[in-house]
């Protein structure tokens, strides 16, 4: 199951980057379209 749930998390960032690198769409648009907080998409924002 770890396996797993580090693979979503993986690709879910995946997803998070791709979209802040070819949208427009606000953190909060995209934390709502992948499922995922916020946060999540902030610290990624972060670390580009």
């Amino acid at each position: 199951m770890r396996g797993i749930k580090k693979g979503e998390e993986v690709a879910q960032q995946e997803v998070v980057r791709n979209l802040l690198r070819n949208t427009d769409f606000s953190s909060s648009k995209i934390a709502q379209i992948v499922g995922v907080s916020e946060a999540f998409v902030e610290n990624l924002k972060v670390k580009k």
